[in-house]
């Protein structure tokens, strides 16, 4: 019979995790392929969220994170690239910078998620 872990262990372990997984180097996809999928998700926000291109046009600029993905059983995690753009004469056309999310928790949680998620800078 294998006996049943401690609380120390469980969290000793799950500290372990968290820090292995907040080290690891990011893995940047093409550049290419986030500027394609922000551009996705800003026609997406844009038709399907009543009062978004008004927002916009009024932002400094947007951070436009595409693809998030969430996932876990007991230990989870959470990973997704993306881009700031800022806004040009109206247009969000060019990209300032890329950035990455990441995030891992641990609790009582099961399951994969997939979201994308949209900051608006209204201020310098």
């Amino acid at each position: 019979m294998i006996p049943s872990p401690t609380r120390r262990q469980v969290f000793t372990g799950l500290t372990a995790t968290c820090i292995a997984g907040a080290t690891l180097p990011a893995r940047a996809e093409d550049r290419e392929v986030i500027e394609a999928r922000v551009n996705l998700a800003l026609q997406k926000l844009y038709r399907e969220i009543p009062g978004a291109e008004d927002l916009a046009r009024r932002a400094k600029g947007i951070l436009v994170m595409p693809d998030v993905i969430k996932g876990g059983f007991i230990v989870g995690g959470a990973y997704g690239e993306g881009a700031l753009r800022l806004n040009e004469g109206g247009s969000f056309d060019r990209t300032d910078s890329f950035y990455s999310v990441g995030a891992i928790s641990a609790g009582f949680q099961a399951g994969l998620q997939q979201t994308s998620h949209a900051l608006f800078f209204l201020t310098d």
